[in-house]
C-alpha cells in the first residue's frame, strides 16, 4: 500500500513527490505527459519585483533564498543543470514609472533585491526612453529540462505511470485506487485542469492562457532577463524565449493569431535589433482568484488533497510550499491560512 498517489508531474507534482520520497514515503505519480502543459511551456522566470507598480513579490524574503538553495541542491541530486541565476533588467514603461520607482527604491525592504551598480551592456539594442533598473536574485528555471530529469528519476524508481486519469476509474471508498495502484491518500496536482476535478472543481480557478514565442536574435549575446510588459530571456546560442499574454476566455491549447500579434507588437516596440520568430506555443496557467495557491485536504474526503494554483510564479512558489505541505502532512507544521483551501470551503463548497 502506497502512502500517496499523486496526479500530475508538473512542477508542483514533481517537487512534491520528490520531497515525500526524501522523507521515506512511498508514492506513485500518474501523468498524462502533455507536452503543452503550462509547466513545460512556462517562461520559468523567478523575479523579485513585478507588476506595473513594481511591487515586491509576496513572501519574497522567505521564498527567494529557499528557492535558490533548493534548486542548486536539486541540480546536484538529479545530475543536470536547469537553474540559472540572472540579473533582471526592468525597463521603465514611462517617466512616471521611473519617478515612482526612484522614490520607492529607498525602502529598506527592497535593498536585498537592488543592483544599482549593474550596467546593462545591451542598451543600444532596446528602446529605453525612460531608463531602467536592475534586480538581484532573479533566475531562469528551465522547467522542461527539470521535468524530464524528474521523469527519468521517477521512472528509474518504478513510481511513474504515464497515462491520462479517467476520474470514473478512481475508487475512493476506503484506500484510493486507480487500476492496480492503491494508496492511503491522493494528491491532485493537475494544473488548470483541476477546474474540472469532481472533488476540487468548486475552488475558484481562473485559468489563464499564455502565448510564448521563441526568437532568433543574431549576435545579441544577452545573458540578462529583460522585462517591460513582456519578458525576454536567453535560451542558448541566438535563441530567446518571449512571453506572455493573458487570455481568460480561451482554454484551448492551440496558439492564436491574437496572441501572436500582441507579443509581436510589443517586441517591435521594445527591440531595435532585428529578430526572427521560430516557434509559437501556448500554455494554460492555473491562476487563482486571490492569487494564492491551493493547498490542503478536501473538507469532506480527508484522504483527498490538492496542491495547485501556483499560477505564473510556480517556479518560485513550488519549493517552499512543497516543503510547507510536506511538513503539514507529517505533522511538523500547519498550513498558512492564506493558502489553505479551508478559506474557500464555506463560500464555495456548499455543504
Amino acid at each position: 500500500m502506497l502512502d500517496y498517489l499523486i496526479i500530475g508531474q508538473g512542477i508542483a507534482g514533481s517537487l512534491l513527490a520528490y520531497n515525500l520520497i526524501q522523507k521515506g514515503q512511498h508514492v506513485c505519480i500518474i501523468d498524462d505527459a502533455n507536452p503543452n502543459s503550462s509547466s513545460r511551456v512556462a517562461g520559468g522566470l523567478i523575479n523579485p519585483i513585478t507588476g506595473k507598480r513594481l511591487q515586491k513579490t509576496w513572501l519574497a524574503d522567505r521564498l527567494f533564498p529557499f528557492a535558490h538553495n533548493y534548486y542548486t541542491t536539486l541540480e546536484k541530486d538529479l545530475g543536470t543543470s536547469f537553474f540559472h541565476p540572472k540579473p533582471v533588467v526592468r525597463i521603465f514603461a514611462d517617466a512616471r514609472q521611473a519617478n515612482d520607482w526612484s522614490a520607492k527604491c529607498a525602502d529598506d525592504e527592497l535593498q536585498a533585491y537592488l543592483n544599482s551598480e549593474y550596467k546593462f551592456p545591451h542598451v543600444p539594442s532596446f528602446n529605453i526612453p525612460s531608463g531602467y533598473t536592475v534586480f538581484k536574485q532573479g533566475a531562469v528555471l528551465d522547467c522542461a529540462t527539470m521535468l524530464e530529469s524528474f521523469s527519468d528519476y521517477f521512472s528509474s524508481r518504478g513510481c511513474l505511470i504515464k497515462k491520462e486519469v479517467d476520474y470514473s476509474g478512481l475508487k475512493t471508498d476506503g484506500p484510493v485506487s486507480f487500476e492496480s495502484v492503491a494508496a492511503n491518500n491522493i494528491i491532485f496536482c493537475e494544473g488548470w485542469k483541476g477546474k474540472h476535478n469532481p472533488w476540487f472543481g468548486w475552488l475558484p480557478f481562473v485559468p489563464s492562457k499564455g502565448d510564448v514565442l521563441t526568437l532568433r536574435i543574431k549576435n545579441l549575446n544577452m545573458k540578462e532577463i529583460v522585462s517591460r510588459g513582456i519578458f525576454i530571456r536567453p535560451l542558448y546560442d541566438d535563441l530567446y524565449r518571449v512571453g506572455s499574454t493573458y487570455i481568460w476566455d480561451d482554454q484551448t491549447e492551440s496558439p492564436t493569431q491574437k496572441g501572436f500579434d500582441e507579443l509581436y507588437g510589443k517586441l517591435q516596440a521594445l527591440l531595435k535589433t532585428p529578430f526572427e520568430v521560430v516557434e509559437h506555443k501556448v500554455g494554460i496557467c492555473p491562476t487563482v482568484r486571490d492569487r494564492r495557491p491551493f493547498l490542503g485536504r478536501h473538507p469532506e474526503f480527508k484522504n483527498m488533497l490538492i496542491f495547485n494554483g501556483l499560477g505564473t510564479k510556480g517556479g518560485l512558489l513550488a519549493p517552499w510550499f512543497t516543503s510547507h505541505l510536506c511538513d503539514s502532512l507529517t505533522g511538523a507544521g500547519t498550513l498558512l491560512p492564506e493558502v489553505n483551501i479551508e478559506r474557500f470551503a464555506e463560500k464555495f463548497y456548499g455543504r
